[in-house]
């Protein structure tokens, strides 16, 4: 306790700021800004004109769960209006769209009119409605809805900031102790400055008070949102997002690792705005990155001063930041995060201490939960890497290293593997779908911009490259590597112009940069269009584990790697004398610099931007898991009611919950090809029962029926009787939880011995410190 009050003391100032952070969020818990509020001005207003009346509708807005106002005011006197709320995807019970959630009548002569209501479940499409007259139309000043109650809590992300600061600051400073000298701990707190300044750089777009657009950001919010009432409805884990795509349901978690996505989530639960926790976990991965890849190639090239700049080189490189920002592939970005220990991890297996081989477990297994087209191109790349190295499969113990951290991978998995592979023996889309990757080739001109200009735009098929996303390299890292290939082919000269390297590790430095320039090549390459790709992918089994990566760009994440070990070598080695070579490091950290500054600077002049939290719709979700043989997105073209095939049919006791749909139907002269098309999203873990609902009997004599699909990707029941009640629930099979159960039990066996492996080693090394003292 006396080294962390001296702690304090010495660094008070960094706990005093920490402390004001906490103090300011406590204070701003219930401000103005907590609560939700959408205001309409009568330029954002629908208006139709019908014979008798006129109708003025509100955009629909998004509310969560609480109490909510709805306010109507007018410019001047008008005769009597009626103002209703409705929840236009809702469905009453006995199956009429439409729910009016509040309505009162504006008397003539008043000139502002508020109604209360509650939303008891989050409700997506709900909007405001003014029936009157022409005339009164035109009077309109405002319509607006506004929580009764504060509703986000987004000072929260500030004040566990500041607990995270301290508590790993405080950590520190106690395990480090008087370890270091004073030399030792300048070095440290250089390396943390210039990676936390890179990761800040990286951050830029997330700091402004707006959002920006990116491809996938509606899908990745809509994610977060439906992970968060999963937890809130149950589920652990969370496999199907019950109110996703409009509340037809959508299994996300089983075909889309999310694992990290629990940390937005969890903070979307605690009051969390869902774009701030998105920003929150943007924000995090940029720090992980820095600290996962400064810790890696520090590893790798056994260089502290090397190790940093590739660390800077690849937290700025181009592609990168195009996943974050211009594309915000979440997942992509996610495994990018994990590529560089992994690199690591393998060259240990392969050609270092292979008894690290519990890193590659790690690395790919937080891999595998960030993106699976990820997955598969770590894959070959290991694979190449092994072919590139034919000793390791002479050395038995190095493949056993290996097998143990395959071994160790699946298990840890399984809680993925086992759901994803028993769903994807259905006819989805997705794996039906066949993409012809020459269609997604570049030109080399594409590849070597200076920066990535034109970050809004879209991916365009081959031969319309005008107006398209970037696709750059990065200066950086085409300079770096062109220092390194200029220092690899003359750096033994008799002259003397270039740094031939003074410690040992300079061949080892030669080796890794020479592969990493191939791999790069290799890669960029196959992105290119004249690479033959309708011939790869007409061989068997290739073509299709090829055509999983869709457009041949995304294998732009290995020069994006690869390439940043390069031209870290090629920017520390390229000067002899050691000004020149300063000046050379610090051309390389302003190249990274430069290039980063100048697309997030086009990115947030360019971008689609959206003012407030409130305006961002949660439902935007992917159709590629729905049924190959429906028409695509569909059901997106009708409401959340039961629908039959015989008309006529009468439904009543109509209930549509999170996961949940129950309802009794009566359908005359029914026959065997009648069916009942239910508004959920066809999945086969959905549980269907029916029972004649005669309530002296218990709900469990009800029999279980067989589902399918309709031609809108919906689930579908036959009914077997002409009428009677039919459920259907979410229930995860007893497989998916042994995959579960195996998983975690993998998880907690690994952390028990890596502590008991630690206490051995103190151990020991106590021991040998008594030993050598008696």
């Amino acid at each position: 306790m006396s080294r962390l009050a001296e702690c304090i003391k010495r660094y008070w100032l960094l706990y005093f700021i920490c402390l004001g952070v906490i103090i300011w969020g406590i204070f701003s818990w219930n401000t103005s800004s907590s609560f939700y509020e959408r205001a309409f001005q009568k330029e954002a207003l629908t208006i139709s004109e019908e014979v008798e009346q006129c109708y003025v509708v509100s955009p629909d807005v998004y509310l969560e769960p609480g109490e909510y106002v709805a306010f109507l005011a007018l410019s001047a006197g008008h005769g009597n209006l009626e103002f209703t709320v409705y929840d236009t995807y809702g469905v009453s019970r006995d199956n009429e769209t439409g729910i009016v959630l509040g309505s009162f009548v504006l008397e003539a002569g008043s000139d502002v009119g508020s109604i209360s209501f509650s939303v008891e479940q989050e409700m997506k499409h709900v909007h405001m409605q003014l029936t009157c007259s022409e005339e009164d139309a035109e009077l309109i000043s405002e319509i607006k809805v506004r929580s009764a109650e504060p509703i986000y809590h987004d000072s929260l992300v500030w004040i566990l900031l500041a607990l995270l600061v301290m508590a790993v600051f405080s950590v520190y400073t106690l395990w480090s102790g008087d370890k270091s000298d004073a030399e030792e701990k300048r070095k440290r707190l250089v390396i943390v400055g210039v990676l936390l300044l890179a990761a800040v750089i990286a951050s830029l777009p997330i700091f402004y008070q707006t959002i920006y657009w990116g491809h996938d950001i509606w899908f990745h919010l809509s994610r977060i949102d439906g992970i968060a009432q999963g937890i809130l409805n149950g589920q652990f884990p969370v496999r199907m997002h019950s109110n996703g795509n409009h509340g037809f349901g959508y299994a996300s978690s089983v075909f889309y690792p999310e694992f990290f996505l629990y940390i937005p989530a969890v903070l979307r639960i605690l009051g969390v705005s869902t774009y701030m926790a998105y920003k929150t976990l943007l924000v995090g991965m940029n720090l992980a990155a820095a600290v996962i890849a400064y810790y890696s190639f520090s590893k790798l090239l056994k260089s502290r001063k090397i190790g940093l700049l590739a660390a800077v080189l690849y937290i700025l490189s181009l592609y990168r930041l195009i996943n974050l920002y211009t594309r915000a592939a979440v997942g992509e970005s996610l495994a990018m995060v994990f590529f560089p220990l992994l690199m690591w991890a393998v060259y240990e297996i392969v050609r270092g201490n292979e008894e690290k081989w519990l890193w590659t477990a790690a690395a790919y297994t937080c891999i595998i939960q960030s993106h699976v087209i990820s997955v598969v191109l770590a894959a070959i790349c290991i694979l190449i890497y092994l072919l590139c190295n034919p000793g390791f499969f002479r050395e038995k113990k190095r493949l056993i290293a290996m097998g143990k951290a395959a071994g160790t991978t699946l298990l840890l998995n399984l809680w993925f593997f086992i759901p994803l592979l028993t769903h994807i023996r259905y006819p989805y889309f997705s794996t039906e779908m066949n993409y012809r990757m020459r269609d997604g080739s570049l030109y080399l001109n594409q590849l070597l911009a200076v920066t990535g200009f034109q970050p809004q735009a879209l991916s365009m098929d081959l031969g319309e490259a005008a107006g398209e996303m970037p696709y750059a390299v990065g200066f950086g890292l085409l300079a770096g590597a062109a220092l390194f290939l200029v220092w690899y082919l003359l750096g033994n000269n008799e002259k003397g112009y270039f740094n031939k390297g003074s410690h040992s590790g300079v061949g080892l430095h030669r080796k890794i940069g020479i592969f990493c320039l191939w791999m790069s090549i290799g890669a960029v390459v196959m992105t290119l269009y004249p690479f033959p790709w309708d011939m790869v992918q007409g061989i068997p089994g290739l073509g299709k584990v090829l055509g999983i990566f869709q457009y041949p760009w995304r294998f732009l994440s290995v020069p994006a790697l690869f390439l940043s070990v390069t031209a870290a070598l090629g920017f520390s080695y390229f000067c002899i004398k050691a000004e020149a070579g300063r000046i050379m490091y610090a051309a390389g950290v302003a190249a990274a610099v430069f290039c980063a500054l100048l697309y997030l600077n086009v990115f947030c002049e360019d971008s689609v931007y959206f003012l407030n939290r409130e305006e961002m719709p949660m439902d935007k979700y992917d159709y590629m898991y729905t049924m190959a043989d429906g028409n695509w997105g569909a059901f997106q073209q009708r409401n959340n009611q039961l629908e039959a095939s015989r008309p006529g049919t009468v439904f009543t006791e109509f209930e549509h919950g999170y996961g949940h749909v129950s309802f009794r139907y009566a359908m005359d002269d029914r026959t065997e090809e009648d069916y009942i098309e239910v508004p959920l999203i066809f999945d086969p873990d959905y549980r269907i029962v029916y029972s004649t609902g005669n309530k002296d009997k218990e709900y469990d004599s009800g029999s279980e029926i067989e589902g399918g699909w309709s031609s809108n990707s919906l689930l579908t029941v036959s009914p077997p009787e002409n009428e009677g009640v039919i459920t259907v629930d979410y229930r995860l099979p007893w497989y998916d939880r042994v995959g579960d159960l195996l998983s975690l039990v993998t998880l907690l066996g690994l952390l028990g011995g890596v502590v008991w492996h630690r206490k051995r080693c103190r151990v020991n090394k106590g021991q040998g410190t008594e030993k050598r003292n008696g």
